[in-house]
């Protein structure tokens, strides 16, 4: 089992907890367009462009191999990145709302949905 992390926005997360993931058209390697949900090794702040209120933490059950071949890899990041498909993610994934609401630059605590697979 492994841990991602998937930036989003409120209304968002409550779809994919309560409806599962859906696919995204995005731009990997060499500008290659695939389809697929971002996911990231770290939890991404708005100090690397990530300004959605939402964190989901994915637990994934695919090996290293398996997940070699959605890894975007880009250069000077300072985090990993992969597009895995939706049907993957619904199919072997539990994803938790770990959202993080500042208030007057004060954390609040996370909020704790689960979708199970």
């Amino acid at each position: 089992m492994s841990i991602f992390y998937h930036r989003t926005t409120s209304r968002s997360a409550q779809a994919i907890l309560r409806d599962g993931f859906r696919d995204v058209v995005g731009k990997c390697v060499a500008n290659r367009v695939l389809r697929g949900v971002w996911l990231e090794d770290a939890p991404l702040d708005c100090q690397v462009g990530a300004n959605d209120s939402h964190l989901l933490k994915v637990t994934l059950d695919l090996s290293s191999e398996e997940m070699d071949t959605y890894e975007c890899k880009r250069k000077g990041c300072s985090y990993r990145e992969w597009l895995v498909p939706a049907a993957i993610l619904n199919d072997k994934a539990t994803a938790r709302d770990r959202a993080c609401r500042r208030r007057d630059g004060v954390a609040v605590r996370p909020v704790a949905l689960t979708r199970r697979r």
